[in-house]
């Protein structure tokens, strides 16, 4: 299964498809090409009720913070 379809299939199973478009696909396969770990967008995805999400944009905006927030972090020893 390719990245793009494992999100697609995580916002379908979170119910929250209406909020894909063809911006967020594109925004989807840039998250691939920078390495943002499906587990990250996952754990957004899973409490995108509790975050208030409305809109893709907002979850983008959600996503690359934490992906800025998980590169800062020093590797596991």
């Amino acid at each position: 299964m390719s990245y793009v379809t494992s999100v697609a299939d995580l916002f379908s199973q979170s119910g929250h498809t209406e909020l894909l478009s063809a911006t967020a696909y594109t925004t989807i396969a840039e998250w691939e090409k920078e390495g943002v770990p499906l587990d990250l967008i996952r754990s957004i995805i899973v409490n995108i009720t509790d975050y208030g999400l409305t809109a893709f944009e907002h979850l983008a905006d959600l996503v690359q913070q934490a992906f800025a927030d998980w590169l800062s972090q020093p590797p596991n020893s």
